[in-house]
Parts: C-alpha cells; structure tokens; sequence
C-alpha cells in the first residue's frame, strides 16, 4: 500500500491568529495519512508557533519576500496563463498576482527540496491549498512542475476568494487559470458554489461543497428564555462587521424599550480598539446595558456562549464566508439574528434558528429583528433554541464535515 502525504499550504497556521477551523481539522485529517507537511505561506518572520500540530505533521514556514525581490518575476508571470488582459486594471491585478505566485512557488519548492520532499512511486501526495488565491495557484504548479503530475491538487474556497465584489476593483485574479486547472474545489457553501461556476473557463470546474464545523460544546439541552434578553456580538472591529449600525441600532432600542435588554461584545482590532467602541456605546448612551469583554481565546468564547444569560448571537457582517462564531453558537444552542450575506442564509433560516435581516440591512431593519428577539415568547425561544442546535449538527459538526472531507481528500488517489 502507497505512503499517504498531505501537503498543505495555508497562511498562518500553526502560527499567530487566524484559520482556526484547521485546528478542528488538521486532527481527522492527520489521523488518515502517513505524513503531513504543513507550509505557512504568509509570515514575516517574527511569528511564533501558538497552536499544537499532530504529531505526524512537520511545518516548514515560508517567510513572504519583499515585493522588490518579487519584480523579478514580472516578466515570466506574463507566460504563466494566468493574466487575462480583460482591462487595464485586471491584467495589473492578474499581473502582480502572476509575479508574486512565481515568488512563493520558487520559495516552496526550496523548502520541499530541502527536506528531500520528491515524487516518489511509493507515495500518493495530495497538494491541499486551504485558500483559492496564490497558495491555490502554488498548488497547480507543483503537481505539474515539481512533482511532474504525479499528485493531486485541491483547494477549498471560503469568501473573500470567491467573490470579487469584495476584492480590489471588484476583480479577483486569475480565476480561470485555478478553476479549470485545479483537480477539485471544496467551496464551503453553496453560495460560494455557485460564484464558483460563473467562472468562464475552456475546461468543466470539478466542485463540491464541502462544508467547515466546530465541535460539540457541553450543553445537552434547549435554553430557556432569560428574563432580560442578552444580545451577544463575537467579531473584530473591522468596518465590514458594521459594528457603528448595531450601535445605532441598540441605542434606538433602548429608546423604546429602555433597559429591558443587555449587550455584550467579544473581540477586539488589535491594542487600543475596544476603546473606541466604549466609546460609541458611551456617546449613544448604552453603558449601563452594555459590556466589553475585548479578544478571548477560543475555548474561552466557547465557554461564554455557553453561558444561559445570553439569547442571541448578533452578526451584520457586510460579507462572511460561513462564520465560525454562528456555528459556534448554533453547538450551543443560542439562535442568531444576521443579515443574509454569503453562506450565512444556508445556516440561519429566519423564526426557524433565529432570525435574518436582508442582504443589505438599515437600522430600522436591524432594530425589528432585535425587538422580535425581545417580544419573542418562552415556547417561540424554546423552539429557536432547539432548531439551533439541530442545525449544527446537520450541517455544522466538526466530526462528520471533516472526516467526510479527509475521505474525500483520500479518494482522490
């Protein structure tokens, strides 16, 4: 029987912050092959490991040069297939895309040469890019060039590289070249599905959803209404988590129904960022029903939603992939307002597991939803709380999604 490799190319992980669903997955995958090689593709250098790997699992990091070293690349990247010259500002995006992907490929062939890691007859390697952007385009070029063909690539697909709204100039790179080349695409919704095969390409688009999950949490049971309804935000203080709409949303719900709710917001922007959002909740008069716990780690975010004071997660992010923190709260069995933005609508199905706002939500929209959640009955929760639940575990459990996806991985060889 064949050694069975992995090698996956992500941008963090196992380092600093970030792509915390690998860590869910990385245990299932490692459990069904040999080896694993995990490359880290977007490190400055000064990073350290923060997260445990398997112990089948070796990380060789790649340290990102600095773009004047990349200009090299420039003139190659125009024979690489992947500028499309639609337009003067696509093939610059395409172009620089093309230069810095020659780049990390050279980068990631060194690594791969350096620990002796070559096409061997008695080993099957699946090259697994976690993002369909530069590590996804890496991935097609060494299956063809380092290894000669003989590996398979995939990549999944999330939502920041899948829809080129949200890209510079609406215009994500080299589409065409990744979707007809790649061997399989696992977007993780339906919705990214589908933005996926209105790529045109020469060549069939070989997809399938392959859904991310989180784990179970401890609750066994449907919530009971809280006497106060306790919204809960999970998110950092970006712009595209419209933090200031639900500020302005809160403060005219305690308008009209004065303290008969309370807020609380995890997550921060880094150092100094929870103080602005003190300070719009001071400026819109909410302190006395809102509190600030700033960036916890995972389990202890985990620990808080399980906590029975709290009665819906609130996300009005402008654009999400499949968010962790509403599969979170889902294990959980708290139900979820959202505004029906990317995957989300595949997850929150409205007075079934919470409620959904439209795709592009006002304050007037956004505080309806929050005053249905205060009105909502004690049988009316009971059911939210329930068809949470009910709702993760069909489509959100890290156990089934994950060794579905490595026997997937397993099968393409």
């Amino acid at each position: 029987m064949k050694k069975k490799r992995l090698i996956l190319l992500d941008g963090y992980y196992p380092y600093g912050h970030g792509e915390e669903f690998i860590e869910s997955e990385i245990s299932y995958v490692a459990s069904k092959f040999d080896e694993i090689i995990i490359i880290p593709t977007h490190l400055s250098g000064t990073e350290k490991i923060t997260r445990p790997v398997p112990k089948n699992c070796k990380v060789f990091p790649v340290v990102q040069r600095k773009k004047i070293r990349q200009v090299l690349y420039a003139i190659p990247a125009f024979t690489t297939g992947m500028v499309n010259f639609d337009g003067w500002k696509e093939t610059l995006i395409d172009l620089w895309f093309s230069t810095s992907v020659l780049s990390l490929y050279s980068q990631v062939k060194q690594v791969l040469k350096e620990h002796n890691i070559v096409a061997e007859s008695s080993t099957s390697t699946v090259i697994y890019s976690y993002w369909m952007f530069k590590e996804a385009a890496v991935a097609i070029m060494l299956r063809d060039k380092y290894f000669s063909g003989n590996a398979k690539a995939v990549s999944r697909a999330h939502g920041s590289d899948v829809y080129p709204q949200r890209y510079i100039a609406r215009h994500l790179p080299a589409r065409p070249f990744i979707a007809s080349k790649i061997d399989m695409l696992f977007p993780i919704s339906e919705s990214a599905n589908h933005e996926i095969h209105k790529i045109r390409t020469d060549h069939p688009i070989c997809s399938t959803v392959s859904r991310l999950g989180v784990q179970a949490s401890n609750l066994n049971a449907p919530r009971s209404r809280p006497d106060i309804c306790h919204f809960l935000t999970c998110s950092s203080l970006l712009a595209v988590k419209r933090l200031p709409l639900i500020v302005s949303a809160m403060k005219e719900l305690y308008k009209q129904q004065g303290k008969s709710f309370r807020w609380t917001h995890i997550g921060d922007s880094g150092k100094g960022s929870g103080g602005r959002l003190d300070e719009m909740v001071h400026d819109a008069g909410l302190s006395e029903v809102f509190t600030n716990m700033g960036r916890l780690g995972n389990s202890e975010v985990i620990a808080e939603m399980e906590d029975q004071k709290y009665s819906f997660l609130v996300n009005y992010s402008e654009s999400e992939g499949v968010p962790v923190t509403i599969m979170e709260a889902f294990s959980c069995y708290l139900p979820v307002i959202a505004g029906d933005v990317g995957g989300i609508g595949e997850l929150v199905k409205d007075k079934v597991n919470g409620f959904v706002d439209s795709y592009d939500p006002t304050e007037k929209s956004l505080v309806k939803m929050l005053i249905k959640a205060v009105n909502c009955s004690e049988p009316e929760y009971s059911a939210l709380s329930q068809s949470s639940y009910e709702t993760w575990k069909n489509m959100a459990d890290a156990r089934a999604n994950y060794q579905k996806f490595t026997q997937q991985l397993l099968d393409l060889n």
